[in-house]
């Protein structure tokens, strides 16, 4: 079992196995994180109507220290940053039942640091919260989906608006028009022989239904608002570990992005406008843009090495993620990298 502990009250720090977990900005990332913090801000200051958000995804206790929060929450202090979105997989593949679960609760635990200066939503991915005991076997442990749901929305900043019982919900930024819409693209937890970690892709058809005919209508048809997706799993194929039980999703945000009368809805008379579907998940900088709509996914979070980033524990390298601004007059989302990477544009 894998223990949390804190040291004194001036710097309080986690400890998990041999790996430190600190609430404060490590030395090494401190004039790093200042001068992304810079680039933000001169960012913001050269658009006239835009928003800011964050977006970190995979983070998989063990092999990752999490410094993502301290530095979340320094740039919540130095910038307008005041969301940042999950993109899935707390625990690490492999492990005790009672580790899993308590790899959770700390990763929930010390995210609850970062909401000291912005909001931290969450979406469910497919090892949560679940692991196996050993590579090769489907021996493991699966959350049940009430107590799922109770845990990981328990943990979300307020303002989540969806249906009770669910891990689907939207976030208004109503100052700068934007809804942020929060998918979770697994049916609920399965033991049968082809679920994947004890789940299965895919979107439950209430989930669908609440997608077209909630999430996606803004009263007076959304005039002047832009809207920001999140899943875990790619849902193109052009985007890495893309899941053809996802297929509804990119075919419902392409009919609405084009304004068209699709399968799943009709959205002609829709009036905003869709910025992107981001996921994780592939561990991977990846996008493409199909049918005029953008789709993006991130590297992990974890040094897992799977993306092209040389990931050095010990340096800026360790972490990685973007602060996403988006350009609303000029129809552009830049994503500024903290840590292992580079920063992205894109045109939606």
């Amino acid at each position: 079992m894998r223990k949390l502990v804190s040291s004194n009250n001036d710097m309080p720090v986690y400890f998990y196995d041999k790996v430190k977990y600190s609430k404060t900005v490590p030395e090494y990332y401190k004039e790093h994180i200042k001068s992304k913090a810079e680039q933000c801000n001169e960012t913001l200051k050269s658009i006239k109507n835009g928003a800011l958000f964050g977006f970190f995804t995979d983070s998989h206790v063990a092999p990752s220290r999490l410094t993502c929060v301290s530095l979340f929450k320094e740039l919540g202090k130095t910038t307008p940053l005041d969301k940042v979105f999950f993109g899935g997989d707390i625990p690490w593949a492999f492990g005790e039942d009672q580790e899993c679960l308590d790899d959770s609760i700390m990763f929930f635990e010390l995210c609850e640091n970062m909401k000291e200066s912005v909001n931290l939503y969450y979406a469910r991915g497919n090892h949560d919260i679940k692991t196996r005991h050993a590579p090769g076997t489907r021996e493991g442990y699966v959350m049940p989906y009430d107590e799922l749901c109770k845990t990981i929305m328990g943990y979300n900043s307020k303002g989540t608006v969806g249906p009770d019982g669910t891990m689907y919900y939207y976030v208004d930024d109503k100052e700068n028009k934007v809804r942020y819409i929060v998918l979770d693209t697994w049916f609920s937890p399965s033991l049968e022989e082809d679920a994947l970690w004890g789940t299965k892709f895919g979107m439950e058809k209430e989930e669908i239904k609440w997608l077209v005919n909630d999430a996606l209508r803004i009263e007076n048809g959304g005039e002047g608002w832009d809207i920001v997706a999140f899943g875990h799993v790619s849902c193109i194929p052009e985007v890495q570990s893309y899941e053809s039980f996802l297929d509804c999703i990119a075919e419902i945000f392409t009919d609405f992005k084009n304004k068209r009368n699709g399968k799943y809805g009709d959205f002609t008379n829709e009036k905003s406008d869709f910025v992107a579907y981001i996921c994780g998940h592939n561990h991977v900088d990846n996008d493409a843009v199909k049918d005029n709509t953008l789709f993006i996914s991130t590297s992990s979070s974890a040094p897992l090495q799977d993306d092209v980033w040389k990931r050095v524990v010990g340096t800026v390298d360790e972490e990685l993620f973007d602060v996403f601004v988006i350009d609303k007059d000029n129809k552009k989302l830049k994503a500024i990298r903290v840590g292992a990477g580079k920063d992205r544009e894109f045109n939606y």
